[in-house]
């Protein structure tokens, strides 16, 4: 049996609640925040809006890849690599840079990206 799976973001809505503010510019600036907790907090707000603001989560493509590669083995450190790498392969996707996007997505771990239902071959 030959399974084809092609990277596409989770199919999950990103969208935020109606109301709220979908600029990325204020969380991106909290992960140079030193509380290991505000980070965390910026990471999973801008995994849910990294797919409509992409472009402005771009700007950070470094500062994201050095917290996805960041040392540490307790689990807020493991949470917020694992964030980190899935809002870049996120940014990564969108610019059309397959490679990066898959490394990240790979690194961000289970449970964040939906693969469920993009097998060419069903059961």
């Amino acid at each position: 049996m030959s399974l084809s799976a092609t990277y596409a973001p989770s199919l999950v809505s990103h969208h935020p609640p109606s109301g709220t503010s979908t600029s990325a510019s204020g969380l991106l600036s909290m992960l140079k925040e030193p509380s290991p907790s505000l980070r965390k907090a910026a990471l999973r707000r801008l995994l849910k809006i990294v797919d409509t603001q992409w472009h402005e989560v771009a700007q950070s493509l470094p500062e994201l890849e050095a917290l996805a590669e960041a040392d540490g083995e307790d689990d807020d450190d493991i949470e917020t690599r694992q964030t980190s790498a899935a809002v870049a392969s996120h940014v990564y996707f969108h610019l059309e840079e397959p490679s990066q996007a898959l490394r990240l997505a790979l690194e961000s771990g289970v449970g964040i990206f939906d693969t469920k239902g993009l097998s060419s071959n069903k059961a």
